[in-house]
């Protein structure tokens, strides 16, 4: 069936937007034109598409949360930030949660806050802190994040065949 395109309300778009806002991921530019979603039954798999003036960013609802996708970040600012190693990024982009010996740097962030996991200068993940950012300089070892959302994932293979 694969999927079907669908617009979403005023109201709607906005309630979720600001669920995203709240976990500190606040749009560069809000005004957007039309917001639409995406929809796959038989993969259980929603896309809110927020088309902006001449780009789109792309919400995705996983667990209990809705997250930018991965290739939208880059048009959110204000969210947490975890950088970490090639050896970390490698195990993340197989699948693998963070964990602590793999952090190189890190902003502020609480427990259950999104947080998005990058290496260099390019975003790999979204994913949930299982603990704050004030009890990293402590860790030697541990799960820090919750990896939900990763470059390479079912999600993002999918939403990158939608070629918005």
């Amino acid at each position: 069936m694969g999927f079907v395109r669908q617009p979403v309300n005023l109201k709607k778009a906005r309630k979720i937007l600001s669920f995203v806002e709240g976990y500190g991921f606040k749009p560069v530019e809000r005004g957007f034109k039309e917001v639409f979603i995406y929809v796959d039954r038989e993969k259980d798999l929603k896309v809110y598409v927020y088309h902006l003036d001449g780009e789109y960013f792309i919400v995705i609802p996983i667990d209990r949360f809705y997250i930018p996708f991965i290739d939208s970040i880059h048009l959110f600012e204000g969210y947490p930030l975890v950088r970490v190693d090639e050896g970390a990024a490698k195990a993340i982009l197989r699948g693998a949660d963070l964990m602590a010996p793999g952090i190189k740097s890190y902003t502020g962030f609480e427990a259950e806050d999104l947080v998005v996991v990058s290496v260099g200068d390019s975003f790999i993940a979204v994913g949930e802190a299982l603990e704050p950012s004030s009890k990293l300089s402590e860790m030697q070892k541990g799960k820090v994040v919750k990896i939900l959302h990763y470059k390479g994932d079912k999600i993002w293979k999918e939403v990158r065949r939608l070629q918005i």
